[in-house]
């Protein structure tokens, strides 16, 4: 491919609002293009195949996908669950939002593990931490045997059944 011609591509390819942003010139305007580019890539693929995979488990089961996620605002130490504030953590409370962290960066699957510097009762300290006052959704300690016996530190949440789903 010519250079004038792949040019013209990157040049119609790219948004304007990118091309303004762009403050480097030639081979870095390159890279950090093409880096944009990747990592966009990336997180569309990582949404699609989410949405795959949750389309695939509700055909085969349905009501087994979670779709209703929890929303971690870790300046405000704020937990929303269903347009609703659950939970105000106060701004020291490491640990909890530490774990909030985690599931917030990992799109709030339904398990996290933890590092191996977390023990049982770290867990079952921050899950009763997390779950005073709550009643819409509930977090259970997930820890789990390893090979050799060796604990992996886990969390789960779990939603609360809504009083449409309540018997």
């Amino acid at each position: 491919m010519r250079p004038a011609n792949l040019a013209n591509i990157l040049q119609t390819d790219v948004s304007p609002e990118t091309r303004m942003n762009d403050s480097l010139s030639g081979k870095d305007s390159f890279a950090l293009w093409m880096h944009r580019l990747r990592t966009e890539s990336a997180m569309s693929m990582i949404e699609l195949l989410t949405k795959l995979r949750d389309d695939v488990l509700e055909a085969l089961e349905p009501g087994s996908v979670i779709t209703e996620k929890p929303r971690w605002n870790n300046d405000a130490c704020t937990l929303t669950f269903r347009g609703v504030t659950v939970r105000q953590l106060k701004s020291n409370a490491d640990r909890p939002r530490q774990v909030l962290n985690i599931f917030e960066a990992q799109q709030w699957p339904t398990r996290i593990e933890l590092s191996a510097a977390w023990d049982d009762s770290d867990v079952r300290q921050v899950v009763q931490t997390l779950n005073k006052g709550l009643s819409d959704l509930q977090f259970y300690a997930a820890n789990e045997r390893g090979p050799g016996k060796v604990l992996l530190p886990g969390m789960k949440w779990l939603p609360c059944a809504t009083p449409a789903q309540a018997p």
